[in-house]
Protein backbone atom coordinates (compact mmCIF):
# COMPACT_ATOMS: atom_id res chain seq x y z
CA UNK A 1 0.00 0.00 0.00
CA UNK A 2 1.53 3.55 -0.83
CA UNK A 3 0.67 5.49 1.86
CA UNK A 4 0.60 8.46 0.12
CA UNK A 5 -2.07 8.29 -2.34
CA UNK A 6 -3.78 7.36 1.37
CA UNK A 7 -3.11 10.38 2.54
CA UNK A 8 -3.58 12.65 -0.64
CA UNK A 9 -7.28 11.31 -1.07
CA UNK A 10 -7.52 11.95 2.62
CA UNK A 11 -6.07 16.08 2.42
CA UNK A 12 -7.73 16.68 -1.10
CA UNK A 13 -10.85 15.39 0.93
CA UNK A 14 -10.85 17.60 3.67
CA UNK A 15 -9.92 20.78 1.35
CA UNK A 16 -13.22 20.06 -0.39
CA UNK A 17 -14.99 19.53 2.70
CA UNK A 18 -14.08 22.71 4.15
CA UNK A 19 -14.86 24.47 0.91
CA UNK A 20 -18.07 22.69 0.53
CA UNK A 21 -19.15 23.99 4.58
CA UNK A 22 -19.52 27.50 3.31
CA UNK A 23 -21.07 26.88 0.42
CA UNK A 24 -23.36 24.19 0.37
CA UNK A 25 -22.85 22.51 3.75
CA UNK A 26 -25.35 19.70 3.28
CA UNK A 27 -23.22 18.64 0.53
CA UNK A 28 -19.93 18.62 2.80
CA UNK A 29 -21.10 15.21 4.81
CA UNK A 30 -21.67 13.42 1.10
CA UNK A 31 -17.90 14.54 0.32
CA UNK A 32 -16.53 13.15 3.52
CA UNK A 33 -18.22 9.33 2.94
CA UNK A 34 -17.20 9.70 -0.47
CA UNK A 35 -13.47 10.41 0.42
CA UNK A 36 -13.82 7.97 3.23
CA UNK A 37 -15.21 5.14 0.63
CA UNK A 38 -12.40 5.99 -1.73
CA UNK A 39 -9.88 5.89 0.50
CA UNK A 40 -11.32 2.16 2.35
CA UNK A 41 -11.47 0.64 -0.65
CA UNK A 42 -7.91 1.88 -1.40
CA UNK A 43 -6.90 0.50 2.12
CA UNK A 44 -8.95 -3.16 1.60
CA UNK A 45 -7.47 -3.77 -2.23
CA UNK A 46 -4.25 -4.09 0.15
CA UNK A 47 -5.25 -6.16 2.58
CA UNK A 48 -5.16 -9.49 0.53
CA UNK A 49 -1.54 -9.72 0.81
CA UNK A 50 -2.34 -9.68 4.60
CA UNK A 51 -4.68 -12.29 4.44
CA UNK A 52 -2.50 -14.79 2.26
CA UNK A 53 0.63 -14.51 4.98
CA UNK A 54 -2.02 -15.42 7.62
CA UNK A 55 -2.98 -18.34 5.10
CA UNK A 56 0.56 -19.56 4.76
CA UNK A 57 0.83 -19.36 8.57
CA UNK A 58 -2.19 -21.41 9.54
CA UNK A 59 -1.12 -23.68 6.75
CA UNK A 60 2.49 -24.27 8.50
CA UNK A 61 1.24 -24.39 11.82
CA UNK A 62 -2.16 -26.45 11.17
CA UNK A 63 -3.90 -24.37 13.66
CA UNK A 64 -7.67 -24.47 12.79
CA UNK A 65 -9.34 -22.61 9.91
CA UNK A 66 -11.97 -21.49 12.15
CA UNK A 67 -10.09 -19.51 14.49
CA UNK A 68 -8.40 -17.33 11.44
CA UNK A 69 -11.47 -16.79 10.05
CA UNK A 70 -12.85 -15.34 13.98
CA UNK A 71 -9.75 -13.17 14.53
CA UNK A 72 -10.32 -11.96 10.28
CA UNK A 73 -14.04 -11.21 11.70
CA UNK A 74 -12.65 -9.56 14.37
CA UNK A 75 -10.38 -7.35 12.72
CA UNK A 76 -13.27 -6.51 10.07
CA UNK A 77 -15.93 -5.16 13.20
CA UNK A 78 -13.05 -3.32 14.78
CA UNK A 79 -12.03 -1.85 11.06
CA UNK A 80 -15.97 -1.22 10.43
CA UNK A 81 -17.23 -0.01 13.57
CA UNK A 82 -15.00 2.53 13.87
CA UNK A 83 -15.09 3.94 10.23
CA UNK A 84 -19.32 4.02 10.98
CA UNK A 85 -18.58 5.86 14.25
CA UNK A 86 -16.67 8.45 12.92
CA UNK A 87 -19.20 9.15 10.00
CA UNK A 88 -21.66 9.41 12.89
CA UNK A 89 -19.05 11.55 14.54
CA UNK A 90 -18.96 13.87 11.60
CA UNK A 91 -22.33 14.47 11.22
CA UNK A 92 -23.12 15.17 14.54
CA UNK A 93 -24.94 12.35 16.08
CA UNK A 94 -22.68 11.29 18.89
CA UNK A 95 -25.36 9.34 20.86
CA UNK A 96 -25.73 7.30 17.36
CA UNK A 97 -22.19 6.85 17.29
CA UNK A 98 -21.68 5.14 20.73
CA UNK A 99 -24.41 2.70 20.06
CA UNK A 100 -22.46 1.89 16.83
CA UNK A 101 -19.20 1.05 19.26
CA UNK A 102 -21.53 -0.71 21.59
CA UNK A 103 -22.96 -3.05 19.11
CA UNK A 104 -19.27 -3.72 17.52
CA UNK A 105 -18.02 -4.50 21.18
CA UNK A 106 -20.75 -6.82 21.28
CA UNK A 107 -19.91 -8.14 18.23
CA UNK A 108 -16.33 -9.03 18.64
CA UNK A 109 -17.11 -10.02 21.69
CA UNK A 110 -19.59 -12.89 20.68
CA UNK A 111 -17.04 -13.52 17.46
CA UNK A 112 -14.52 -14.12 19.99
CA UNK A 113 -15.94 -16.76 21.85
CA UNK A 114 -14.92 -19.64 19.46
CA UNK A 115 -10.78 -18.64 20.33
CA UNK A 116 -11.62 -18.29 23.84
CA UNK A 117 -13.01 -21.75 23.78
CA UNK A 118 -10.02 -23.33 21.95
CA UNK A 119 -7.69 -22.11 24.02
CA UNK A 120 -9.72 -23.03 27.12
CA UNK A 121 -9.36 -26.64 25.33
CA UNK A 122 -5.58 -25.86 24.81
CA UNK A 123 -5.19 -25.54 28.88
CA UNK A 124 -7.07 -28.52 29.78
CA UNK A 125 -5.18 -30.82 27.10
CA UNK A 126 -1.82 -29.42 28.53
CA UNK A 127 -2.89 -29.64 32.34
CA UNK A 128 -2.64 -33.37 33.42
Amino acid sequence: MDIYKLIGVGIIGVFAVLILKNAKSEMAIFVSIGAGIIMLIYILSSLSNVVEIFSNIINKTSIDNSLFSGVLKVIGIGYITEYSSSICKEAGCDSISSKIMLGGKIAIFMVSLPVLESLVDLVIKLVP
